[in-house]
């Protein structure tokens, strides 16, 4: 790690008051995205279960979804922040004699969207919604 790095870190992590903030504000937004993603009732859509939002990651909100690229083309084009590319399935990497399927569907699948203090739930809502259009379309 470079200087400036270590320097950034450091500074990030003195700053306690804006650290506390910004995890509230991605927890909030993880269980808002939760809850949406629940209602939607789509097959194509696996959320991954959350039993404790304190040890969620706050970068990005997962989830598994068939047609993942048709669907990140999509709100992209809807002006949409997605990314896709996340998990990488290292069996394939390391030629091992067993092959483990569910890393393989964890990289082919999973579409991640943004979780920050910039994010609403207007956002959220909006978004959502454009999912569900794009499913009602491509049934």
């Amino acid at each position: 790690i470079s200087n400036f790095s270590k320097k950034l870190i450091y500074h990030q992590l003195l700053d306690k008051i804006q650290r506390k903030k910004n995890h509230s504000i991605r927890k909030r937004n993880n269980k808002y995205y939760y809850k949406k993603f629940e209602k939607l009732k789509i097959k194509k859509i696996n959320l991954f279960r959350v039993f404790d939002f304190n040890f969620q990651n706050f970068l990005d909100f997962p989830v598994l979804v068939k047609d993942r690229d048709k669907l990140h083309n999509y709100l992209l084009r809807k002006g949409y922040d997605t990314k896709k590319v996340h998990y990488f399935d290292c069996s394939t990497m390391l030629k091992l004699k067993n092959k483990f399927p569910i890393s393989n569907k964890f990289q082919n699948e999973v579409l991640c969207f943004p979780n920050h203090n910039k994010i609403s739930f207007n956002y959220i809502d909006s978004l959502i919604r454009e999912i569900k259009i794009f499913y009602e379309k491509n049934i």
